[in-house]
């Protein structure tokens, strides 16, 4: 295992198994307002997401609020990985 400094100290870290990542590449297209269908196989019909901005509750609200993102922002890209910081660029 190998250990990562940030500000926040010091983490283990490890390389993410071919599942990980693949879920991983599934949730970040949503981020960077690229959605597609295969990113919303990971939740559950009655899935809550809440971020700092809003809350959507159920399935097929997340999928309008990330559907939503490209037609609000040009683009929007991952700054880093954990935690999480993202850029939207209009």
């Amino acid at each position: 295992m190998a250990f990562t400094q940030s500000s926040q100290g010091t983490h283990a870290t490890r390389e993410a198994t071919s599942e990980e990542q693949k879920f991983i590449t599934d949730i970040l297209k949503l981020y960077q307002a690229e959605p597609n269908e295969q990113s919303y196989t990971h939740y559950a019909e009655t899935a809550v997401f809440h971020d700092p901005v809003s809350i959507a509750k159920g399935k097929e609200s997340i999928m309008s609020q990330f559907n939503g993102m490209p037609k609000i922002f040009a683009r929007s890209e991952t700054k880093g990985s954990w935690p999480p910081f993202f850029s939207a660029f209009d």
